[in-house]
């Protein structure tokens, strides 16, 4: 599912900064900046390691990664708690291309994104959240075509550049 959310006058204005991956992360309502990513444009990916349609996905992450490197950063953001060790082995099995958070902050990241794209508790995984300078463009829930993802990719570039 594709999902675009317009701007209203009841959002609030929290700001939240943690750090997740050795990076420093400000969340302000839809709004996410990852302070030392030289790219422009976000594609965070938030997935469980049981997640069967989330590995499915990894494949398309990481040909993203690959051919969109200078212009688009890909992070997975796990939502399991799990072992650095397990997690290792799962970066490894699926030869992931990306950075991939298993940090005990992961838990306020994600419930931040989700209230930011007011989602309920219970959203479809794997869930993407694209990003432009910050700036919310859309989010996925589940699988959908990575033509489509291309597609918001490409628009995202244009509006960073």
């Amino acid at each position: 599912m594709m999902f675009d959310i317009s701007d209203d006058n009841n959002s609030q204005n929290d700001i939240d900064t943690f750090t997740i991956t050795d990076r420093r992360v400000t969340v302000s309502d839809k709004k996410v900046i990852f302070h030392t990513v030289e790219q422009g444009v976000l594609l965070v990916n938030i997935f469980g390691l049981d997640c069967e349609p989330c590995v499915e996905e990894i494949k398309y992450l990481n040909f993203i990664q690959q051919k969109y490197s200078n212009d688009v950063f890909v992070i997975g953001v796990v939502t399991d708690e799990t072992n650095q060790t397990k997690l290792d082995s799962f970066v490894n099995t699926y030869h992931i291309k990306y950075p991939i958070s298993n940090d005990t902050q992961n838990t306020m990241f994600v419930s931040l994104l989700a209230k930011g794209l007011k989602l309920e508790d219970n959203y479809d995984k794997p869930l993407l959240a694209l990003y432009a300078e910050g700036r919310y463009i859309r989010h996925y829930e589940g699988i959908v075509p990575i033509e489509m993802i291309e597609y918001d990719i490409k628009q995202a570039i244009k509006q960073s550049n």
